[in-house]
């Protein structure tokens, strides 16, 4: 199976442990060799030790990268939902106040209606861009 084909935590996880087997098994060649005079096994041993260390840190790097993009996902989502309602509660109370403001000849009122619904607008519409950036870190969306 690919790294692409799996999820990050996943194979972050699948990297870490064999990190560390190749670390154990390094351990045990090094003590091999050390004990039968084997200087071959020896470097062998502390060079899986090192290979195994570095794929290790590897793994750990890809979880917490994982669990990071996670939280973003999550935090994107929930902050675009919120300006997405946000943005749309204030056109309607723009789209009120602007017909109360043309009812009641308040151009005042009247104007403050139709800013109030264009920045409704703009904050629904980056509500919609947070959504569809946490959309983007989702590798299942």
């Amino acid at each position: 199976m690919n790294y692409e084909e799996k999820d990050l935590g996943t194979q972050g996880k699948e990297d870490t442990l064999k990190g560390k087997v190749d670390q154990a098994l390094g351990k045990g060649q090094e003590k091999a060799g050390q004990r039968t005079n084997n200087p071959d096994l020896e470097a062998r041993g502390d060079v899986n030790q090192t290979r195994g260390t570095t794929q290790a840190t590897y793994g750990n790097a890809e979880q917490q990268t994982n669990h990071s993009l996670d939280h973003q996902r999550a935090h994107l989502g929930a902050h675009g939902t919120e300006h997405t309602l946000k943005g749309g509660l204030n056109k309607i109370v723009g789209k009120i106040e602007e017909k109360i403001g043309e009812l009641t000849d308040n151009p005042n009122l009247e104007a403050k209606g139709k800013a109030k619904q264009v920045g409704g607008t703009v904050e629904s519409t980056f509500g919609h861009a947070e959504q569809k950036a946490g959309d983007r870190l989702d590798p299942h969306a």
